[in-house]
């Protein structure tokens, strides 16, 4: 996606009045088990609402949805040694039950 459709999103995603079951903003948030669940969580919501996707939109507050950046590296980040996304897919997979 091209950084200027991307803006486009955000700013629509933004326009919203609130949160929904599917969209999600926060601003620094890098717990990983929270962040899966929180994936897990908006894509079952999203898929209830007839949406063919979820949104986590970091670096946006959510009180008044303002654009205030973030300090949160998705790419740098690791969990239990493993970057993060790897981590993510590990234990989101359809096939894995707990």
């Amino acid at each position: 996606m091209s950084a200027e459709r991307t803006r486009r999103l955000v700013d629509d995603l933004r326009a919203k009045p609130a949160e929904t079951t599917w969209i999600e903003f926060k601003e620094n948030n890098a717990d990983g088990p929270l962040i899966g669940k929180l994936i897990s969580a908006l894509s079952n919501a999203a898929r209830l609402a007839d949406q063919h996707f979820a949104y986590v939109v970091w670096g946006v507050r959510d009180g008044d949805h303002a654009a205030v950046g973030t300090v949160f590296e998705p790419t740098v980040k690791k969990e239990k040694g493993q970057p993060l996304e790897l981590w993510i897919a590990n234990h989101l997979s359809p096939s894995k039950s707990r």
